[in-house]
């Protein structure tokens, strides 16, 4: 069950391999695939690399994400803890960890360890509240989320089948906005459109373009990708 990945800088990709509570790091140019990471893991989801070349890892079970040292995939380090399960993760452009939760939250982890919440008040809903207070703002399932070069979080709720953005303010993601860009909350469909007129059931995943204009969608229940310009 390859669960999330990662192409890093090294010219490696690197999987969470969540059937096997595993890392497997894939060497592209030799079509090469070796576990990195095979022990000490319970329901690992994701795996990230930061400018430095170290490791961090996604442990919903452990309900945190474990930083390995570049190079030493043996003795990690808690780098952060949740209350709640984490779900998935991005580096921000400033480097910062962005991490998705089950409790409808997205946290920001600086590269010290310091966490504080970006956005969700915690109670689960589709509301995305009050401009510029990004904590009164409501999520279903979090799953997939990608991070703009300039910072901003756009995000898939499958549950509502609604893509959502974090739109930081003067204040960075402190007085935050987030509002809804595509899909009609609560309602599936297969339609494409403008903004609430395109309709998607159970979307998944998303990614940015390189040149930051399109996104791209995994729409699960159509068996679709889907493109928002």
């Amino acid at each position: 069950a390859p669960w999330r990945l990662t192409a890093a800088a090294d010219g490696f990709i690197y999987v969470a391999s969540k059937g096997n509570k595993r890392i497997v790091r894939y060497d592209v140019a030799g079509n090469k695939a070796e576990s990195v990471i095979s022990s000490g893991l319970s329901d690992v989801l994701d795996v990230k690399l930061d400018a430095s070349g170290n490791v961090y890892v996604l442990d919903r079970g452990a309900k945190a994400v474990l930083k390995y040292a570049k190079g030493d995939f043996t003795s990690p380090e808690k780098f952060a803890t949740f209350t709640d399960g984490p779900l998935g993760m991005e580096f921000d452009p400033d480097g910062n960890l962005i991490v998705a939760s089950n409790g409808c939250k997205f946290y920001c982890i600086s590269k010290d360890g310091t966490m504080s919440v970006v956005a969700g008040s915690g109670t689960k809903g589709s509301s995305d509240g009050t401009p510029g207070q990004p904590l009164t703002a409501q999520f279903g399932d979090l799953w997939g989320f990608t991070i703009t070069k300039a910072g901003e979080i756009y995000l898939i709720d499958g549950t509502y089948h609604v893509v959502r953005l974090i739109k930081k303010g003067s204040e960075g993601y402190a007085n935050a906005t987030v509002r809804t860009v595509a899909g009609k909350a609560g309602t599936k469909g297969k339609t494409d459109g403008v903004g609430s007129g395109a309709l998607f059931n159970t979307p998944y995943d998303i990614c940015a373009s390189p040149s930051g204009d399109k996104l791209y969608v995994t729409d699960l229940m159509n068996f679709l990708i889907r493109e928002i310009t």
